[in-house]
């Protein structure tokens, strides 16, 4: 172990370098076993490790200084008058830091006792899996022999293997990074009623309590097993409803039952719902299916259960008080997180916590009083009318995504090519190949800016799964423009790209996060957190305000917008978000209880096509569509913002959406791609919600005199 005597002389060698020696990325945390606020905090998400000189002869210090993420460069400005600790932990090397390393979950960690803290305290630095075992080796090593310097006060080149083994701690073992179980008091809260102040909820969700229970409810009460020995996230006092489907309501099933959040390990966690004494009503492993909707108004969440292949169930719990549904929505999205992203929830920021919750509850259950009027109209285009018999499936786009040269030539590629095609929209032959580089593929692109498929503007953007580039077909050899590529080391799994008016690039990934730049070849002004779900597909409104991003169970609304801060009126495409003013997502889901009889009427889970604004030359973008299965849903972007219960209206096909779109320039028409056909509709032919709606389809137009005779 201590045979790296002439690295050290190198490095200790060197007098005029400051630092001897780092580890360049890693996550800094700060284990607290018996601090109520939590067992784990994290630090610094990024950072490296330094053993650095001092000027005192034989004095070494630990640095560890935060590396900033995209998005963060103005944090470092607004601190500059704060304490520099903000930015760097340094820790004298002495042996009472008991310096130690381990190999955790194939990860490399140091730890060192927390001097200033409770006896059990201590910090961990977990390397990067990129970091190699020799290099952990060596700076333990290094840690060593400064030790043994300020000890001795002596250089460490005649100390023996001997003397420095006093300096090498395996005692205490470091601990592990636990979850914490919720306090005591919130584990056993004695069944107390309900206080005569709490918001009730709305009148047509509560009918005579009576028990709706089916074959499978009573198999699945019967049959599951109450998990008591497993670790707890959460556990709260509730009322219990079901949804009935006859009567649109939810129905009281029990008044006194316990909601658990359990931790069954390997990243997995059960949702469960039980009367300790009596038996189980519900449990569902926690996953996006569950169409998990939070409401602070009425103090309830409502969720769907699966039971075998019956279609789902939907729930409702009510919460005693407001403190005990956020304790359970903590648990629970700390569970689903989890699930998703298999690392520790505290592990990431607090603000990024907080977007992450806020995405996933009602902004208010406030219904707005306008109905839009309910009529019919429809254009279509028949496949007897289709000269080349063309039969549209999950590729099917409409051409206005890749268009050039004023709407004559489009291009097109396969994922993970190193070349583009050039296809004449009139023959359309291909006519010719750009290849876009030998080592790098393009797995998308999107236009230069929102608009320049309208113009004669020849290049274009394309991604792979980590950088982003400008495409040139009419420069020679490789069609990239080196000087515009941005290329990330680490497995960014970048899925969807869109751009703006201006040109600013909206990047979003499989992790669920998003970039977002000005320009091509830096980093990105700001980087908004993953919610877990991969994104697969994603739009931005032509001034950069708006971000639509696409999830298979739902869609996510981000305002790009700063208002407040000294970088108010910037967009986070122009500047980077500060540290607490992230922007508020704004999750557009279906009810659960409207996705339960989605699966009923279907057979299928939810799965969203790729979500669209309304866009057009100097247009306001003012509604959004998707489909999934056979139904196409659009949103009212007025009623999302203000807040309406169900700001989503539906029409229903008979056969499976392959691709949908707003007609250009106008939110009244939506272009709709069947297997066999393509229909233009009103938007006025698209109804609310109702058990009627989802279950009937409408009735598709087949005459001549119906078909389509415009470009679209």
């Amino acid at each position: 172990m201590f045979m790296i005597r002439n690295v050290s002389k190198l490095l200790f060698g060197e007098t005029s370098k400051q630092d001897l020696l780092q580890i360049d990325s890693g996550q800094l945390y700060l284990i607290r076993p018996r601090s109520p606020k939590g067992y784990s905090e994290c630090i610094f998400k990024e950072s490296t490790a330094f053993i650095r000189r001092t000027s005192t002869p034989h004095h070494y210090q630990l640095v560890i200084q935060r590396v900033f993420e995209e998005g963060e460069e103005t944090l470092q400005e607004e601190s500059e008058d704060e304490d520099a600790e903000m930015n760097d932990r340094v820790f004298l090397l002495d042996e009472s830091l008991h310096f130690r390393s381990v190999f955790r979950d194939g990860q490399a960690v140091f730890a060192w006792n927390d001097l200033l803290g409770d006896p059990d305290d201590t910090f961990e630095f977990v390397c990067d899996t990129a970091t190699q075992p020799g290099q952990v080796n060596t700076f333990e090593i290094v840690a060593m022999q400064c030790q043994f310097e300020r000890k001795y006060k002596r250089s460490y080149e005649n100390a023996t293997d001997a003397d420095l083994e006093q300096f090498s701690f395996s005692t205490p073992t470091i601990p592990p990074i636990v979850r914490p179980t919720p306090p005591k008091a919130a584990q056993e809260q004695p069944p107390t009623s309900h206080n005569k102040k709490d918001v009730s909820l709305p009148k047509e969700s509560l009918h005579t309590p009576r028990i709706v229970r089916t074959e499978a409810i009573e198999q699945e009460r019967d049959e599951a097993k109450h998990q008591r020995d497993l670790p707890i996230l959460t556990k709260e006092l509730v009322e219990l409803h079901l949804y009935d489907t006859d009567s649109g309501t939810f129905i009281l099933q029990d008044s006194e039952l316990e909601a658990y959040v359990f931790d069954n390990g390997g990243w997995k966690y059960t949702l469960e719902v039980a009367n300790p004494g009596k038996g189980v009503w519900v449990t569902q492993v926690i996953v996006p299916d569950i169409s998990p909707v939070f409401n602070f108004d009425y103090l309830s969440f409502i969720f769907n259960a699966y039971q075998d292949e019956h279609a789902p169930f939907s729930w409702l719990l009510r919460f005693r008080d407001m403190p005990s549904l956020e304790r359970f929505q903590e648990g629970l999205m700390r569970g689903l997180w989890e699930h998703l992203n298999e690392t520790s929830w505290l592990k990431a920021k607090s603000d990024d916590r907080d977007y992450i919750v806020e995405a996933f509850q009602d902004i208010t259950m406030s219904d707005v009083s306008e109905d839009e009027e309910v009529g019919f109209e429809a254009e279509n285009v028949d496949e007897e009318e289709n000269p080349d018999d063309v039969s549209f499936d999950e590729t099917t786009q409409f051409p206005d995504d890749g268009t050039h040269e004023e709407n004559s030539q489009l291009a097109v590629g396969t994922q993970s090519d190193r070349s583009v095609f050039k296809m004449d929209i009139e023959t359309g032959k291909i006519v010719d190949e750009w290849k876009v580089h030998d080592d790098i593929p393009i797995i998308n692109y999107v236009p230069e800016n929102k608009f320049a498929q309208l113009t004669n503007e020849q290049t274009f953007i394309g991604h792979s799964k980590n950088a982003i580039f400008r495409v040139d077909p009419r420069i020679s050899g490789n069609k990239m423009v080196d000087s515009e590529l941005k290329q990330y080391l680490s497995k960014n799994e970048f899925s969807a790209a869109a751009t703006t008016e201006k040109g600013y690039i909206a990047v979003a990934s499989n992790k669920g996060d998003i970039r977002l730049f000005d320009r091509l070849g830096i980093n990105a002004k700001s980087h908004l957190p993953a919610l877990g779900d991969p994104i697969v597909g994603i739009d931005v409104s032509a001034d950069g305000r708006w971000i639509l991003a696409t999830c298979r169970t739902y869609l996510l609304l981000v305002d790009a917008k700063q208002e407040t801060g000294k970088n108010a009126g910037k967009l986070g495409f122009e500047k980077g978000f500060g540290k607490d003013a992230k922007p508020k997502p704004r999750r557009l889901a279906l009810s659960p209880s409207h996705v339960a009889q989605f699966q009923h009427e279907t057979k299928m889970p939810l799965s969203f096509t790729i979500a669209k604004f309304n866009t057009g030359l100097n247009a306001e973008e003012t509604s959004v569509v998707a489909s999934t299965g056979p139904f196409i849903i659009t949103w009212d972007l007025k009623k999302v913002l203000k807040g309406s219960k169900e700001p989503y209206s539906i029409r229903r096909y008979s056969e499976e959406v392959k691709a949908d779109n707003f007609r250009f320039g106008s939110d009244k028409s939506v272009i709709v791609a069947l297997p066999q056909q393509v229909d233009m509709v009103a938007k006025g032919s698209f109804k609310k919600a109702t058990r009627q709606s989802i279950a009937t389809p409408v009735k598709q137009l087949r005459s001549r005199s119906s078909i389509v005779n415009s470009p679209y």
